[in-house]
């Protein structure tokens, strides 16, 4: 597997468990299905973000994780008045990246396993 260069930070989006089903459903309006691209379940969401997690820390890649709220995705949309489009959900992540997650409550909830992270 090639490794990439140390400095390299690639932003992780998280998502809770409460939160996966109703954000799973949407669609946003670029005509994308966010369905087609999550697994039909928190827990095969699961399995596959530390999986892709994994192998992305063996090509030497450093990982920022942020929660993803959805009922705070939501309103930053409105005020931005904008609809929810994948390129809308990326610019949502940078921002989180840069200027931290909501300030009310912890950045990870305790529903996800961090066993589950690590190589089996």
């Amino acid at each position: 597997m090639q490794r990439v260069d140390l400095t390299t930070v690639l932003v992780v989006p998280w998502y809770e468990r409460k939160d996966f089903e109703r954000m799973r459903l949407m669609s946003p309006s670029d005509g994308l299905s966010r369905s087609d691209g999550l697994p039909i379940s928190y827990e095969a969401w699961l399995d596959s973000a530390f999986r892709d997690m994994r192998q992305l820390l063996a090509r030497g890649c450093a990982l920022k994780i942020v929660t993803v709220h959805l009922d705070d995705y939501l309103t930053w949309l409105a005020s931005e008045a904008e609809a929810d489009t994948a390129a809308m959900r990326s610019r949502y992540v940078r921002e989180l990246s840069t200027i931290g997650s909501r300030l009310d409550g912890p950045v990870m909830r305790n529903d996800a396993s961090w066993s589950g992270f690590l190589p089996h």
